[in-house]
């Protein structure tokens, strides 16, 4: 028995003698060999009669997951599950040291006794599942991307409450999924601009006391993955949850604006009357004062990093990453900040002392006072805190946060009166609003379209920066995407690094360049997955070929992704110009079309520099 075969074998007996669970014998495409709903490897005996007279098919082996074992299967394709597993560990304790292994694409499966339902629960946080039930392939099996490894030697553990919470969560999500199977025709239909919206407004539906908030997230998840183009994690986390904090039953207070029903010509002043100002400038040319400006970025870009550089340099009267780095200096500033992002504790005071901030110039409203989730653009709270003391900034982070949670943000309407007051606000008392918000996904627009949520708030706008990543690696830019008041400036170019945003230089190039650029590159990783997977699909076969319908379907069910057909013909396209494969025709006969066979060359030539070279043409 060839060494792989007999490695196979005795770690098929270990699971079988030492954790007592039955195996089914896996093919190199991960399909079981066996009826192994039925049919199974049930003692040693029976595990050493099959791999005796087993040829080279069986590549892996497969635990039937009984007997109170449960599988953690942390997937990194997609969704990222390491990220899921690293903030459910901050909610609810890290997970103690068990058994796991490496999967052949990478991801994690962490194996713990614990009692469960025997079910196989997908989709439980983003890029995990809880797999209580089935079969789950184990090292040292292969597949066609590579091979299971063991992580250590280490005994499969006793379940702690950690990982005990996450597995009666799983559970609980049939429960869950009903809810969502009830607005699943309605998601169909929600469009891009009214996702947030859609979202939010379901989770004012179950904040009624039935659900908790983590029942509720997973709700949400499951009706966004049903969405036809759902949001990121990341627009989850700072678009639509925080609305969990601002689901409170209260009618929202309008400033009262005073009008006198005597006099009501002072009300109305002729233009001949109307004194002429010139614009005044937060920071010059960027940043007006007395008006409204947007910072719009997707996550994990720095909005607040960029925000933290502005308040903190302002604190000093010191250049931001906005301006003329050798201007003098000029008088201090005062700044509230109204973040319900990051907390002032661990976060917004590390960059603004990494930027020297004079923190006697900046004060907040720690987002973990109760009073702070009373706070909106149209409530009398924010005006009193405003008038409380004179502030030349307030940084609204993020937009959703202040506005009523059963607000129809994607409405123009109902965007220009929740803002109204701010506005009038602004304008009157000379006090600078800075609201950060999140960009859309969408592709072929710039500036007005790439702001999220309804058109209106770019409108109000006096000014709007937007940022997003550069080709070069860690290199992000702030373009200067709307200016009212004054010239457009020349985009900013930073990098995160110690902890603060530093400047890098200027570009010519605007927010529409660099989107054109993301989009013309966009399908490079998918495509070199696909003609990676294509040459191992090809090369499985004895004779190095395989007609076209069979080759995209073993392709497409290889890949961990979706793949489009124009993604797949461009791959084959691709290999063919370099002349890694070639196409035979052959006709049908008759009438009945012609069949394309793929067909491996022999001799590979130099792929990497030639593929190159084709992407330049491209």
């Amino acid at each position: 028995m060839p060494n792989f075969k007999i490695y196979l074998c005795e770690t098929a007996k270990r699971w079988n003698r030492d954790i007592g669970l039955e195996i089914v014998p896996i093919g190199k495409d991960k399909t079981p060999l066996m009826k192994w709903k039925t049919q199974r490897l049930r003692d040693t005996s029976q595990i050493d009669a099959y791999f005796d007279a087993i040829g080279d098919e069986c590549t892996g082996i497969a635990p039937i997951m009984d007997d109170g074992i449960v599988c953690i299967d942390i997937d990194k394709h997609g969704a990222n599950g390491f990220d899921s597993i690293q903030q459910w560990q901050k909610e609810h304790g890290v997970f103690n040291d068990t058994y796991t292994e490496t999967t052949q694409s990478g991801g994690k499966h962490l194996f713990y006794k614990a009692d469960t339902d025997g079910k196989r629960h997908i989709g439980t946080l983003d890029g995990v599942d809880v797999l209580s039930g089935g079969y789950i392939i184990v090292a040292p099996s292969r597949g066609t991307k590579g091979q299971y490894k063991e992580d250590n030697k280490l005994d499969i553990a006793i379940a702690n409450n950690s990982v005990l919470e996450l597995v009666k969560f799983a559970q609980n999500k049939e429960k869950q999924q009903k809810q969502t199977d009830n607005v699943n025709s309605q998601t169909l239909n929600i469009q891009v601009g009214e996702r947030t919206n859609y979202l939010v407004s379901q989770i004012g539906k179950m904040k009624d006391g039935t659900f908790g908030d983590e029942t509720i997230k997973a709700t949400v998840r499951d009706l966004n993955n049903k969405l036809p183009n759902p949001l990121t994690d990341r627009e989850l986390e700072t678009q639509v949850f925080p609305s969990l904090q601002n689901f409170v039953d209260h009618t929202p207070k309008k400033i009262d604006i005073p009008v006198s029903a005597k006099d009501i010509n002072e009300m109305i002043v002729n233009m001949a009357d109307v004194e002429e100002k010139e614009t005044e400038w937060l920071i010059p040319m960027w940043i007006p004062k007395g008006a409204i400006t947007l910072l719009g970025g997707d996550g994990g870009l720095g909005k607040g990093f960029i925000w933290c550089n502005i308040v903190a340099n302002l604190s000093n009267g010191m250049p931001c990453i906005l301006e003329n780095q050798t201007r003098e200096q000029t008088e201090p500033k005062r700044t509230l900040i109204l973040s319900a992002e990051d907390d002032a504790n661990r976060t917004i005071i590390k960059r603004l002392k990494a930027c020297d901030a004079n923190l006697s110039n900046i004060d907040i409203v720690p987002m973990s006072d109760e009073r702070f989730n009373s706070i909106n653009f149209d409530s009398e709270l924010l005006y009193q805190i405003l008038d409380s003391k004179h502030y030349d900034l307030v940084i609204f982070d993020p937009l959703q946060s202040f506005i009523d949670a059963n607000a129809d943000m994607s409405k123009r309407n109902n965007m220009r009166k929740i803002l109204q007051p701010l506005l009038s606000y602004t304008e009157v008392t000379g006090v600078t609003a800075l609201i950060v918000m999140h960009t859309n996904k969408r592709t072929g627009v710039s500036g007005r379209g790439r702001f999220a949520d309804s058109a209106d708030i770019y409108d109000i706008a006096r000014s709007a920066l937007l940022l997003g990543f550069t080709q070069e690696q860690g290199k992000r830019y702030i373009d200067h995407a709307k200016s009212n008041l004054g010239e457009m400036q020349k985009t900013i170019l930073y990098a995160i690094h110690d902890g603060m945003a530093k400047y890098c230089g200027r570009s010519d190039k605007k927010d529409a360049d660099f989107m054109a650029m993301r989009a013309k590159k966009q399908d490079s990783p998918v495509r070199d997955e696909i003609k990676n997977t294509i040459i191992d699909v090809l090369n499985q076969t004895d004779s190095k070929s395989l007609d076209s319908k069979t080759l995209k379907e073993s392709v497409k069910e290889s890949v961990d992704c979706d793949v489009k057909d124009s993604t797949y013909q461009n791959a084959i396209n691709d290999l063919k110009n370099v002349g890694q494969i070639d196409s035979i025709k052959n006709s049908r006969g008759k009438g009945k079309g012609i069949n394309t066979i793929y067909k491996l060359n022999p001799v590979k030539p130099d792929i990497g520099t030639a593929l190159d070279w084709q992407q330049e043409l491209n």
